[in-house]
């Protein structure tokens, strides 16, 4: 989806007029802005599908149950602290693995 016609889109869902209710800016990336996303890890295989434009990945790796369930609990103590914080960083770390052990393959 492209941004410009996101926006254009809300514009007109409120029944306004892109450009002439509401002015649209255009600005740049701005300072540590993610120009491209990566959609999978650099060891993960993709496998292609039906449809060319579609792949998944391949994946036979298993989370280690017992170590996301102790940190998906340090994770409802600290929101329950009420620290948004810490929260954040705690959900930040657990979101990229930081504080799981490597999974095991099957």
């Amino acid at each position: 989806v492209k941004i410009l016609e996101l926006a254009e889109d809300l514009i007109r869902m409120h029944g306004l007029v892109p450009n002439k209710n509401i002015r649209i800016e255009i600005t740049g990336p701005r300072p540590g802005e993610k120009i491209h996303e990566e959609l999978v890890y650099a060891n993960e295989a993709l496998e292609a599908m039906s449809d060319p434009r579609i792949r998944r990945v391949n994946n036979n790796e298993r989370i280690d149950w017992p170590a996301l369930k102790s940190a998906l609990d340090h994770l409802k103590a600290l929101c329950d602290e009420g620290d948004p914080e810490r929260v954040r960083t705690a959900l930040m770390e657990l979101a990229w693995g930081k504080t799981l052990p490597p999974v095991a393959l099957d």
